[in-house]
């Protein structure tokens, strides 16, 4: 964890509900994150609250991104979501967790395809399209899902099939049937710039986090697509 990060962070979150917080607009903390949502902001009021509240990132010293209506920081460098998935799966299952359990991973932010491209190989991943992706939007996902309502339609068709069911560990079948079921929008084929296993992909994505660390902060009006 980079020194002084913590407080710069609460400084962060305080300046955005004093200044930023308003009707349609909402202040989100999420661990090392702080993030701030203007969804509800009617259309011709967006346009200031974007630039108050990017201003107020750049004033505390965060990168940040735009994306689904929502401004948030970039995590510190080795805590982006892919690095953060493996280790909550390492401390809940342990080393040896590919072996154990199955891993489905569903998103629609910039900020999961770097746990889309570590998880390949060893997990199914879904990315839900909404208003800043499409179905020609570059991902790391499997398979695309059309919104919230089919991410909901997946979880309980998985409930449905698995249930009363000993997980067999060695077969993928209960998420390949998705497909069968017409639940996903596509299947993602498996190209060469894409990596093999997670040892690979997860070295992959560190390194593609320290280089993003030099990076300049992303302009507020630009959608962070991968």
């Amino acid at each position: 964890m980079p020194a002084g990060y913590k407080e710069r962070l609460a400084g962060l979150e305080t300046e955005l509900r004093e200044k930023c917080q308003e009707p349609g607009a909402w202040v989100e903390p999420k661990g090392l994150l702080v993030a701030l949502h203007y969804r509800e902001v009617p259309k011709e009021l967006r346009e200031d609250l974007i630039e108050r509240v990017s201003s107020i990132y750049r004033k505390h010293e965060f990168d940040f991104f735009n994306v689904s209506k929502r401004i948030e920081n970039v995590p510190p460098v080795g805590w982006d979501r892919g690095r953060s998935s493996i280790h909550i799966l390492r401390s809940l299952f342990g080393v040896d967790w590919e072996e154990l359990v199955q891993v489905i991973y569903a998103g629609d932010s910039a900020a999961d395809e770097f746990a889309m491209e570590v998880l390949r190989g060893v997990a199914y991943s879904f990315k839900v399209i909404n208003e800043d992706t499409s179905a020609l939007t570059k991902t790391w996902a499997n398979a695309r899902l059309q919104g919230p309502d089919a991410v909901q339609t997946m979880l309980k068709y998985l409930e449905r099939k698995m249930a009363g069911r000993k997980i067999n560990t060695a077969k993928k079948s209960s998420l390949v049937d998705l497909l069968e079921a017409g639940l996903v929008i596509e299947e993602q084929e498996c190209c060469e710039e894409l990596p093999r296993r997670r040892s690979v992909s997860f070295s992959t994505a560190t390194a593609r986090t320290r280089r993003l660390s030099h990076r300049p902060s992303f302009s507020s009006q630009t959608s962070a697509h991968l």
